[in-house]
């Protein structure tokens, strides 16, 4: 297995240049992956925006500061904007399958205005121990909420 790191200091550059860059390094590495037994590692990524990745195949590991979070299952991670993170990609039967979707700021706060104020309350989590990544394992719809979502921001950027 053949190992390889990509390091860094991508808080520095402008988001959107970030989030293509980040697109072009995973897609070239499931490219990789396909081709070759290997794990790829990618340390201090910085996360601009809020980023959903629907993990269908391989493994994943992300870790920031305070979390980690290991995938081996199909599921949805969802990255918070605004942290640093370390990513480990690893083929699982010659396989890795995964997509990313970045959710623009200001339809996050258009969703969040919608909340009832009780259960916008009821979600607040003081800064110093708000989770930054979170994983949900796979549900029923997860692939075609992912694909709706996908072609909703698609269409609004």
């Amino acid at each position: 297995m053949e190992n390889v790191t990509f390091v860094s200091n991508s808080h520095q550059r402008p988001a959107a240049d970030n989030l293509q860059k980040l697109k072009s390094l995973l897609t070239n590495t499931q490219q990789q992956i396909k081709s070759q037994a290997q794990q790829v590692s990618i340390k201090n990524l910085y996360v601009s925006s809020f980023t959903l990745v629907c993990f269908r195949s391989g493994k994943l590991t992300i870790s920031n500061n305070h979390d980690t979070i290991y995938c081996d299952e199909p599921g949805m991670l969802v990255l918070k904007k605004e942290q640093v993170v370390s990513v480990t990609l690893e083929e699982v039967n010659g396989h890795m399958d995964f997509d990313i979707l970045e959710i623009p700021t200001q339809r996050l706060g258009a969703l969040y205005a919608l909340i009832p104020n009780e259960q916008q309350t009821k979600m607040a989590v003081p800064t110093e121990k708000a989770q930054k990544i979170f994983y949900t394992p796979d549900f029923p719809a997860r692939r075609e909420v992912f694909e709706h979502l996908k072609t909703a921001f698609s269409c609004t950027k």
